[in-house]
Order: C-alpha cells, then structure tokens, then sequence
C-alpha cells in the first residue's frame, strides 16, 4: 500500500472520528441551553463534514450517521422542543408585534437562504385574523399556501408547534391519522416543523400562529423559534 495514500486515510478517519466527538459537544451544549436547541441540525452538519468520498462509500459515512442519529434521537425530544417555547413567551402580542416578526423573520430567512423562497403568515387564534402574510423571494408555489394552513391548523388544535407533532408521532402520518381518529381529514393537518404557537405570559391559552413554509421542516422551525428569541429580548429591554 503506498504510504502516502495510508497517511492521507488515517488522517481523513481522524477527521471524521473528530467531526463526531465535536458534533456530541455541539448537541450536549445546545441541550443545556434552550436558546440553541436546534439538535436535529447536527445530522446535517455531520454530512457537510464528511469528505465526499464517504458520501460515496457508505460504510464509514452510515456507521457515523447510524450512531449519531441513535444518540440524538435517545435525547428527550419533546422536552427539548416544548422547552423552546416555554422560553419564548412573550409579554405582549398585538398587530404591531405581528408586523414587527414578520419583517424580521423575512430579512432573516433572505439572509440566511438567499436563493430559497418561503412563505411567512401570522394569525390570531381567537378571531383567525390575518395579521402578517408575504414571501421572502421568487419560486414560492401555490402548494406553499396550503402547506401553510395545514401547519397553522395542527398549532391550533393541538397548541403545540407542528415540529413537536412531528416527533411525537416519529414523523409518520399514518400514525397520526390512526391515534388522532382524522379518518379522511388527515390531510387538513401537517406534522411538519414551521408551525409554531404565540403565547404571553398570564395567558392560557395559544394567541396567535407563526408559520414558515418552503425551507427544509427543521429550518422552518428554528427560524420562528430565533425570531421570537429576538422579539422577547427586545420586549425585555423596551
């Protein structure tokens, strides 16, 4: 075996043996601290990692992806993301705190995914008002719409964010269809993350929806999840 090519493996494998301890440092840091509970994104920063050609020859890329998926997925999922929400309530929720999210959510996402277009909407729960709707850029479909009020009507009904649907039922619909008894309504509802609930401090129940639709389901999420983090600060130090 030429000794060059021995070195260049070994130092590749280290590499990837040290993407995976810092990915474990990256999810235990992010758990402890509610503001950055975004752990399913490590899977994906694994794969950036990784050299091209374990991409190409899976054993060594699914022997890494397979245990980091385990350990994530033996992490108290629904805790996590309920945690996220419980850290974003807000003192107050009018129409000028909607206008005030949603830009900041547009300038976010065009920031953030300059070439993927999404849709933002903003609802009350208790009178369905539209208070904030717009795209972030080009390329957004009609589909995104529906997607939208799926999302806005699993929020609603159940007053938990569609991400946390999504974990609950295992990502799987038919799972969903057959506890919840939806029969041929199941499709009224999407257990996709983007779908977040408004809450203020002293009020039961869920006041308004934020939704995000057309970024990867846990992008979704986490943008809402930051531009509250932004919104409550800023109530905080107002």
């Amino acid at each position: 075996m030429n000794p060059s090519a021995k070195q260049t493996s070994y130092t590749e494998e280290s590499n990837v043996s040290a993407t995976r301890h810092h990915v474990f440092i990256l999810v235990e840091s992010r758990f402890a601290i509610p503001r950055s509970l975004c752990v399913i994104v490590a899977v994906q920063q694994v794969q950036s990692c990784l050299p091209n050609r374990y991409v190409k020859r899976p054993p060594m890329y699914a022997s890494i992806h397979h245990c980091i998926t385990n350990f994530l997925y033996s992490l108290p999922q629904l805790a996590a993301i309920q945690a996220q929400s419980d850290a974003v309530i807000l003192t107050q929720f009018t129409s000028d705190d909607a206008f005030t999210i949603g830009t900041s959510l547009r300038q976010r996402i065009r920031t953030l995914f300059p070439s993927t277009g999404a849709v933002i909407n903003i609802t009350s729960t208790n009178s369905d008002n539209l208070l904030f709707h717009c795209t972030t850029s080009p390329g957004v479909q009609p589909d995104n719409d529906l997607w939208v009020a799926r999302k806005r009507a699993t929020v609603k009904r159940w007053g938990v964010s569609s991400w946390y649907m999504h974990h609950k039922m295992t990502g799987s619909e038919q799972a969903f269809q057959k506890k919840y008894m939806l029969g041929e309504r199941a499709g009224d509802y999407a257990i996709h993350g983007g779908g977040v609930p408004i809450r203020v401090k002293g009020v039961e129940s869920v006041v308004g929806v934020i939704v995000v639709s057309g970024l990867k389901q846990h992008e979704d999420h986490q943008v809402v999840i930051e531009a509250l983090e932004q919104l409550l600060e800023t109530q905080r130090t107002s």
